[in-house]
């Protein structure tokens, strides 16, 4: 599926992007567009089917008119129904792509056009994307529909350190050492994921509130698995992923005015993720139920379990055995502070990033973890260190209250 906010593109289709501006009208002229009309969508829509079309991959765009309702300044400025309509039409009309058109009402599953054999075989050598600024900022409610962002002087300041770290990103060279990848090309497939190399900015995604979410999205990094994020180089330097462990249950003892007493995962005779996941419906969940049921799909569908009924077992023994765990901060759970929390730790990763960026250091943020050049790693932890102690100090000033109920 793909999560448009956050711009992870797993499993289908590659959805309708019209950020990118990448051909002159004569290369356009070659592909038999002799209209002026909407460029912005038909250019768009040409690099989306053939980037897709790269990795055998379709474009998915939505032919509901409700869809078009809200505003998604962050899908391009282009994205209205006239302008997708009038590019998917034109493109079908010239063999550009092939569609599957879905009838209305079938939910789950949108429209979707490929790119033909003679569309790639026109732009193979042709040099693109050049993806155009977008909206940094990105609201949802709880359906994660966008919502209109608030006009506050915090906002426009939220706006601009976001846009100068983008600046840099796309300033220096992210490469791999790896011979089975080749970041240059348009997109690539790995673990069942689509990686678009040419994604370098960067946004953030707030959830109901300013005061929820604001999580960085966007890099292609993200979308790599761990192990291939250890082999990046940036500007040619091998890179170091630095993290911090056990996060949220660190800020969460901190608004307690303790310190984290023990790993906060590792449960006897389990999987040390299993320990992690659960943690995370505890801060996320309304109720115990909630929690139970969320976390036994989860065991389902990671492979622990295949059977519904030992997998609510484990589930419930899970979670009453991290309750006894963290008696201490036990009043936290069922609380849905988690979303909080997530505002306050991509507080801290920015700040981190602004004090690597005024020492000529750019790094790529992985939620709570940054990857930096290798020979920057002593100054960058350090840095790490100060901030979370910062952060800690914060929280334990204002208590457990002044984390549920922000002003």
């Amino acid at each position: 599926m793909f999560n448009e906010d956050e711009f992870i593109f797993e499993e289908r289709d590659l959805p309708l992007l019209l950020i990118f501006d990448a051909f002159t009208k004569a290369q356009l002229r070659r592909l038999g567009i002799t209209t002026d009309r909407h460029l912005g969508a038909v250019s768009g829509a040409i690099c989306c089917a053939a980037i897709a079309g790269h990795v055998d991959k379709w474009v998915s765009y939505s032919r509901n008119p409700n869809h078009y309702s809200f505003e998604r300044p962050y899908l391009g400025q282009e994205y209205t129904q006239r302008r997708v309509f009038y590019a998917v039409d034109l493109l079908l009309a010239l063999g550009l792509i092939a569609e599957q058109r879905q009838k209305p009402h079938h939910y789950g599953w949108q429209s979707r056009f490929c790119a033909t054999d003679r569309l790639l075989k026109l732009t193979r050598n042709w040099s693109f994307p050049n993806i155009q600024p977008t909206e940094v900022l990105r609201l949802r409610d709880k359906k994660k529909k966008p919502l209109k962002l608030p006009e506050l002087e915090e906002v426009d300041g939220m706006r601009a350190q976001i846009e100068r770290h983008n600046e840099l990103l796309v300033q220096i060279k992210v490469s791999i050492a790896d011979d089975t990848i080749d970041l240059n090309v348009r997109s690539l497939m790995l673990d069942g994921r689509i990686i678009i190399p040419d994604f370098l900015r960067m946004h953030r995604v707030f959830n109901g509130s300013l005061l929820y979410g604001g999580r960085l999205y966007g890099g292609f990094w993200q979308n790599l698995p761990k192990e291939f994020r250890a082999k990046l180089l940036i500007d040619g330097c091998p890179v170091v992923e630095l993290d911090y462990p056990s996060f949220h249950p660190h800020l969460l003892y901190a608004a307690f005015g303790k310190m984290l007493p023990c790993d906060a995962y590792t449960l006897d005779g389990l999987d040390r993720n299993i320990g992690k996941v659960a943690f995370q419906m505890l801060l996320n969940c309304r109720s115990p139920r909630q929690a139970e049921l969320a976390l036994s799909n989860q065991l389902i569908a990671d492979g622990y379990s295949s059977d519904r009924a030992n997998a609510d077992k484990l589930a419930r023994r899970v979670l009453k055995k991290l309750n006894a765990l963290h008696r201490p901060v036990q009043s936290a759970f069922y609380q849905i502070v988690g979303r909080r929390l997530q505002r306050i730790d991509s507080d801290l990763m920015l700040r981190v990033m602004d004090r690597c960026s005024h020492l000529g250091i750019c790094g790529l943020p992985v939620h709570d973890s940054l990857i930096v050049p290798e020979a920057h790693e002593a100054v960058v932890q350090s840095i790490m260190m100060e901030e979370l102690q910062v952060t800690c100090n914060l929280l334990s000033s204002d208590g457990f209250q002044g984390l549920l109920n922000p002003q």
